[in-house]
């Protein structure tokens, strides 16, 4: 992992709250994820489902494009999968967001630099997914051994 972001990382982590630290306001961090899912979804032509529910879990919040196959299987009423073309997840630490997905089952790729910038015109830190796949040996001694920097910030636990 890069040093700069792993400093950055261990600077918002906390050695005893799991899911969000004690200042974590949800309510304005909510505000925010929707006056931003307006913006991106103005800017990219794209429209975006938001998951604002998300519980047990170090982040709270998650923007998204189904793939296709599974928007379709949606919109009719059947089963689908919460298989992502692009999600955007909202991290309760640190004001972290990262981006993960297909990207290009449709052939037409999001423009991810353009998402990048408007979250971080916001005030978000973007992190890369994948430079979170490896073990977290931050702060919080319980998690030490299980768990990868992507749990700790932004999955469920």
């Amino acid at each position: 992992m890069n040093p700069q972001l792993k400093q950055l990382l261990l600077h918002f982590d906390d050695a005893a709250e799991w899911y969000a630290p004690k200042d974590f306001d949800y309510r304005k961090e909510m505000q925010q994820v929707k006056m931003v899912k307006a913006r991106l979804e103005a800017e990219t032509d794209n429209r975006f489902e938001l998951d604002d529910c998300v519980q047990d879990a170090s982040f709270f919040a998650e923007m998204y494009i189904l793939e296709k196959s599974q928007h379709d299987a949606k919109a009719s009423g059947g089963s689908y999968a919460m298989c992502y073309e692009l999600a955007i997840r909202f991290s309760a630490f640190g004001r972290f967001v990262t981006i993960h997905g297909a990207f290009d089952e449709t052939g037409k790729q999001p423009d991810l630099n353009r998402i990048i910038a408007t979250l971080q015109e916001n005030g978000y830190r973007y992190i890369p997914a994948g430079e979170l796949n490896t073990l977290y040996d931050g702060k919080n001694q319980a998690m030490i051994g299980e768990y990868t920097w992507w749990n700790r910030f932004f999955d469920y636990l």
